[in-house]
């Protein structure tokens, strides 16, 4: 195999192994890789050395700020070395100053120090500048185990790289209360078996970096209507519930090996019946069930003993004596911290605690420190810190997290994934005035109008925009500002359930994108005809609602809670992406400064006036990833390129029309490209083109000169020459070539004398030539019996869903949305625009095989990345995979690298090829004159579209060929895929090197 190819195939395994990377290494590495007789060894010689002030001081840990002025950090420090406590607990700051406070921290401390945080979706949840992953209830959602250990991973790689050793996570307690207040979407959902398994992959991932996951809050803080922060809740469960539902969690992570476990503030009866009872401080609860019948043998560790739960309903003089006598091993965050180490020493003055159990509980604590590498502490690093915290990886897989969550609750009479034909759509924004990522993204699928709901008590706002809206066959509401408590309804307004109900009798079908807690469902009822839940209003939800209702990402959610009768946990519709998504570089693992060299390029080309104006979009793996425009209209720089615009194809018309056409013909058993040219078109029989097969004429290998300019003819000493053209339709002259100006009725014929007269060339090879697309246009319209416009529109770009690739776009879109080409004083006399710029296919009103097709970037995506997948796209098999192999591979190697219709990769590639270098010779694509490139890779899944209008003015200037503008830009896209593998390649063995947890004793 060749070196290349290999390459291409690596890169591919790459990007096919992604979802499974981790699972297939990290999943079945490795016990304990530390010594247990030096784990004793060290606890012994740190133990003997310490006070017992010191000892009980291992016991406890306080709360730091990164974000605080210096008189708060000498309070810290001076605790840390007045009494030697066992660690710290971080909240609000930035990484950078948590770091400096860390060393500063260690180094001042006679015992190493357990350094925690209170990250349930990741250092963000505390830090700024770092990412936050989604909250536990949008992982409930999910239905891949694997995302959340890779989480898991992710967080545990960053905590360790901050110095964090102990993470306070997962939340495992079963939220079976929407009017929870305090867990509610920090919980994983109602259901058991699914908390358990997803409580497991959090755990797992952070045990497998050497950090200690707690799972929380023991025995169980689901079902509760007020916050044990200020009140104290009650459970009211019976011991079979309890048994059989909140601790079920607790004991599958027991027995799969979790390191910590933190106590709540709770009063339940059933498990202790004193009336006074915390289980913070219940002995039946921690030591009898915890430690005693479920055989907990890790730490465990008291809620914040400040939690006003706590304060309120215990003598304070108790609190931390209590916490120790009931079997806690760690005490967090306490009132006052000289005050608790006293309590605990009088205690043990007078007997009421044995110096023994303080003992033994430091000893733990000390073999813990051993357990995550205290033993031979090191400072953190500070050089690349922010970077290595926001690895492209994270990100990547933060957006597949949030992607894999998108639940589709209802869709009556499958109207998702929505058709984009005939689709006369409007989209209502509620509870925002400005454009969103969603109403941004819907425009990337089709043409609708946007709306927006003002909130207002006088209800004129809904009459009025029901008004509007009546004429619509769907309209999607897009629901923002919504919030996390129950007590305001999750931010859903009674304005917006009228606004529904009124809607919904006027006749448009609805359907809600709900980014917002999956409670909020039950406000809404059956006048909805298809919900998309999102689960929580945060940047980019918008963008993967919008896909999930065309079809641009697969969908898999399920609810992760009951809200109603009509939408039940474990609700939710699979949807396959039918399909382009868009995401960002870093979904696949690619840095986005990798990709800016693009921006380089492109300005350097308009800087040269190599092109006004350009659109650049990189696909890969079915998911649009990089999606820019450049540059103006025109030079005068009055109007900007936009994603949408509409510019002329040249000869990508031979491979996005023309040769699709011939291979839907080919498939369908309608032509033998084996057979000679007389055998579908007889009036070539008296022509010297009889005897040419047609597979030399798709492969430009028939002898045919280049082109023809058949316009040459026509010219005149003045303009027009009224012999051929008229400047107002007639029966006679009916043409029309450019704006008010007609060609004469027959001159198509007079066209394809011209053709059939035409010279060959003396030697059999590859040459270039426009005229075998002529060919190919008479043989689709003879075997089709129909239009050749007609037969792709209805066979090729109709059932894929296309909406603006086409020919002559000023039949349907207005002309400041196409791109102007050359200022033509040769044949038209005018600035062309809208019009096609090639001549020839002028002269055949517009519509041809070699040239004449319009289109935007997203359109012909689509068919290449039908191609890509197989002939399939929009849900529709349009082409089978042994077709596309046929057209797209060379037939005559020995001296024509291309395919059939298609262009190909050098046989030996060049920076001066038809593609860039490291395009695969399984790549296939097309340029064309204006300045346009399509670009399809299957091994590395690169799908590459650049489209310019580099003729305009003057057809004269190349400088987009010479200076390599078009795959130069290519090739920026390969290095970054290639630098991305790379990175995962380091990014996993790095996550090899960390020990895991043994957290056994």
């Amino acid at each position: 195999m060749q070196p290349m190819k290999l390459l291409f195939l690596f890169l591919t395994l790459f990007i096919l192994s992604a979802n499974t990377l981790f699972s297939q290494t990290l999943l079945q590495k490795r016990n304990s890789k530390h010594d247990k007789k030096q784990e004793t060894q060290w606890v012994d010689s740190v133990l003997t050395k310490l006070t017992t002030e010191e000892r009980i001081a291992q016991l406890f840990m306080i709360r730091s700020y990164a974000n605080a002025d210096p008189s708060y950090y000498r309070d810290v420090e001076a605790q840390i070395k007045r009494y030697g406590i066992g660690g710290i607990c971080f909240f609000k700051g930035t990484p950078t100053a948590q770091a400096i406070l860390t060393n500063r921290y260690q180094q001042l401390s006679k015992t190493p120090l357990f350094i925690s945080i209170d990250g349930e979706w990741g250092l963000g949840m505390r830090l700024d500048s770092i990412l936050s992953f989604p909250r536990q209830m949008v992982l409930g959602a999910i239905q891949n185990d694997s995302l959340v250990y890779q989480m898991g991973l992710e967080i545990g790689r960053e905590m360790r790289r901050i110095g964090v050793n102990i993470n306070f996570a997962p939340v495992v307690d079963i939220n079976n209360n929407p009017k929870n207040p305090v867990i509610n979407n920090r919980s994983f959902g109602e259901d058991r078996f699914k908390v358990a398994s997803m409580s497991y992959a959090y755990m797992r991932g952070l045990q497998d970096q050497g950090v200690i996951a707690v799972a929380k809050h023991f025995p169980g803080h689901g079902d509760t209507e007020v916050d044990s922060h200020y009140i104290l809740p009650t459970i009211r469960h019976d011991i079979k519930t309890i048994e059989e539902l909140d601790l079920y969690p607790f004991k599958q992570l027991i027995k799969e090996g979790i390191a910590g476990i933190m106590i709540a503030h709770l009063r339940v009866p059933a498990l202790d019946s004193l009336p006074t009872s915390i289980s913070t401080l219940s002995k039946p609860i921690i030591t009898d069930l915890l430690k005693g019948k479920l055989q907990f043998k890790g730490l465990v560790f008291t809620d914040a003993l400040e939690m006003k739960g706590l304060t309120d309903n215990t003598d304070p003089k108790l609190v931390e004596v209590k916490a120790i006598l009931a079997g806690n091993d760690v005490l967090l965050l306490p009132v006052d911290i000289a005050r608790a180490i006293q309590n605990i020493k009088e205690a043990i003055d007078k007997g009421i605690i044995s110096q023994s159990v303080i003992d033994e509980r430091c000893r733990k604590v000390l073999m813990y420190k051993y357990k995550v590498g205290l033993a031979q502490i090191k400072p953190v690093v500070l050089k690349n810190l922010l970077s290595d915290l926001s690895s492209p990886v994270a990100l990547e897989l933060n957006q597949r997290l949030i992607q894999s969550s998108v639940t589709i609750a209802k869709n009556l009479n499958n109207l998702l994934p929505l058709k984009t034909d005939s689709l006369h759509l409007a989209t209502v924004c509620v509870g925002d005035t400005i454009p969103t990522d969603f109403e941004r993204s819907i425009d990337c699928y089709t043409k609708a109008d946007h709306y927006y709901l003002k909130f207002d008590t006088t209800g004129n706002e809904n009459i009025s925009l029901v008004s509007k809206l009546k004429n619509y066959k769907v309209v999607v509401l897009d629901v923002r500002k919504t919030v996390d408590a129950p007590s305001h309804n999750y931010g859903i307004k009674k304005q917006l359930l009228l606004f529904i109900d009124s809607l919904s009798k006027v006749g448009p079908k609805i359907i809600v994108h709900l980014p917002a807690n999956a409670y909020a469902l039950s406000m809404f009822d059956n006048k909805v005809n298809s919900m998309v839940i999102t689960y929580r209003d945060r940047p980019n939800v918008g963008y993967w609602a919008a896909q999930a209702i065309f079809g641009g990402i697969p969908v898999s959610g399920r609810l992760p809670v009951t809200a109603s009768t009509e939408y039940l946990a474990g609700a939710g519709i699979n949807q396959e992406a039918i399909r382009l998504g868009f995401s960002t570089p870093e979904s696949i693992g690619i840095n986005p400064k990798d990709l800016s060299k693009i921006d380089s390029i492109v300005h350097v080309g308009l800087s040269v006036k190599a092109f006004p104006g350009c659109r650049v979009l990189v696909a890969i793996d079915n998911k649009i990833i990089f999606d820019k425009a450049y540059g103006y209209h025109t030079y005068d720089t009055l109007q900007p390129v936009k994603l949408n615009d509409i510019f002329d194809l040249a000869s990508v018309t031979k491979v996005a029309a023309t040769t699709l056409a011939i291979m839907k013909l080919y498939e369908d058993k309608d032509l033998d490209l084996t057979k000679k040219i007389e055998r579908y078109l007889p009036e070539y029989k008296k022509s010297n083109k009889k005897g040419i097969h047609l597979d030399e004429i798709m492969a430009h290998q028939a002898r045919l000169v280049p082109f023809i300019p058949f316009y040459e003819k026509t010219l005149g000493t003045k303009f027009p020459n009224e012999q051929y053209y008229r400047t107002s339709p007639t029966n006679e002259f009916n043409i029309k070539v450019a704006d008010k100006l007609w060609l004469r009725s027959d001159y198509r014929d007079s066209i394809f004398e011209i053709i059939r007269n035409s010279p060959l060339l003396e030697k059999t090879e590859y040459k270039y030539s426009d005229l075998s697309m002529y060919f190919m246009y008479q043989i689709i319209e003879t075997l089709s019996g129909m239009g050749f416009e007609d037969y792709i529109k209805s066979n090729i770009y109709k059932p894929l869903g296309l909406n603006t690739i086409g020919f002559n776009p000023l039949d349907r879109f207005p002309k400041d949305r196409i791109l102007p080409t050359e200022n033509d004083t040769l044949f038209r006399h005018q600035l062309i625009q809208g019009y096609v710029h090639d001549p020839g296919a002028a002269m055949m009103g517009g519509v041809c095989g070699h040239a004449g097709l319009f289109s935007d970037v997203y359109d012909l995506a689509a068919i290449m990345q039908m191609l890509i997948n197989g002939g399939r796209y929009s849900g529709v098999q349009l082409l089978k995979p042994e077709t596309i192999n046929y057209f797209t591979r060379d037939h005559f190697s020995a001296t024509n690298r291309r395919g059939l219709g298609w262009d190909k990769q050098l046989f030996i590639p060049s920076e001066n090829g038809p593609c860039c270098v490291s395009a695969s010779e399984e790549s296939f694509g097309h340029s064309g004159f204006t300045g346009t490139f399509v670009w399809a890779d299957p091994l590395t899944k690169i799908v590459y579209i650049f489209l310019s209008n580099r003729v305009y003015p003057d057809a004269e200037n190349n400088k987009i060929s010479d200076m390599n503008i078009r795959t130069n830009i290519q090739q920026v896209v390969y290095d970054a895929l290639f630098k991305a593998q790379q990175r995962k390649k380091q990014y996993s063995n790095e996550l090899e090197q960390q020990g895991a947890i043994d957290s056994g004793e």
